[in-house]
């Protein structure tokens, strides 16, 4: 298997355990605002919008090192 689908597999397993054990609700204030959630909801919604900065960062430091055109030839 490739070392990335295991490290993957691994995260997704630690993500849905500490989701698990925390499903109690979480008081959110912020400035003029104040809502109260599930911890493992708001947990969740972080943890992909993290993933998606992630991934969204990657492809553009890619796409601009490719523009610049450091190639070895």
């Amino acid at each position: 298997m490739n070392v990335r689908v295991i490290i993957s597999v691994v995260v997704a397993g630690l993500v849905v355990l500490f989701v698990v054990q925390n499903v109690g609700a979480v008081e959110i204030r912020f400035l003029f605002w104040s809502f109260s959630a599930s911890g493992s909801l708001l947990f969740l919604i972080i943890f992909f919008i993290g993933a998606v900065l992630g991934w969204s960062w990657h492809k553009i430091s890619t796409l601009a090192w490719k523009k610049t055109g450091n190639r070895t030839e």
